[in-house]
């Protein structure tokens, strides 16, 4: 019964000892900042509204870089199949005609055997252009006659596959490649700023005149350096 009685008044002592700390805690105010905190606040937010507007004028510029980019593509791109169909058309255009009537098409006489179309014999020989590959005999150069620089045409007239081979060159089309990728670079931005500009900020900011004013021009300098250093960390 005494024991009893005894734990009772020890857990009455504890409770009221624990009220008592509650209450000292409750009626604690918070400790008021300082004057350099104040500022080292304010220059904190301040230089994050900085970054923010920094980086979203950047996102900004990026974006109408790759837009523009994009859209320069597309136009090349829709440029030179335009170039490579009208191309083809002529190409096929040339290859159905035989102005001449020697039994060449206008390509082959254009492209392969450098003869003209408009003449049957190119060399005046009194043999047709044609007459003359089909018997290995060069047709810009007259029968009997030796021209320079003419052995590749000779050389070639017999061959099926030099005009398949001119052909597919002829029809093959390169078109421009357009490096979109984007080489991101990151500038990082230095802020210098002097005392008065830096007072006129943080009053712009709030900051208090009165509190501004009783601190020196290398004591805010320091403060705003060291509010930087904090940001980057």
């Amino acid at each position: 019964m005494l024991n009893e009685q005894n734990n009772r008044d020890r857990g009455v002592i504890q409770d009221n000892d624990n009220d008592s700390d509650l209450e000292l805690y409750q009626n604690q105010s918070p400790q008021p900042l300082s004057k350099s905190q104040k500022i080292a606040v304010v220059v904190l937010a301040f230089f994050g509204i900085l970054v923010v507007i920094f980086w979203a004028a950047q996102f900004q510029s990026n974006l109408k870089n790759s837009l523009k980019r994009d859209a320069g593509s597309s136009n090349l791109d829709i440029n030179n199949e335009i170039v490579a169909n009208e191309a083809n058309k002529n190409n096929e255009a040339l290859k159905n005609k035989d102005t001449d009537g020697d039994g060449l098409s206008d390509w082959e006489e254009l492209n392969i055997y450098k003869t003209s179309p408009y003449l049957e014999d190119s060399d005046s020989d009194g043999y047709s252009d044609k007459q003359e590959i089909d018997t290995g005999n060069n047709p810009n150069c007259p029968m009997g006659q030796t021209c320079a620089s003419t052995s590749a045409d000779s050389n070639n007239s017999n061959s099926g596959d030099a005009f398949f081979d001119t052909d597919d060159a002829g029809l093959s089309n390169n078109s421009g490649n357009v490096n979109t990728g984007n080489n991101a670079s990151s500038n990082a931005a230095a802020l210098n700023i002097d005392a008065a500009t830096l007072r006129a900020e943080l009053e712009k900011a709030g900051v208090e005149k009165s509190v501004l004013d009783s601190t020196s021009d290398d004591e805010l300098l320091k403060i705003y350096q060291e509010a930087l250093r904090e940001q980057d960390l």
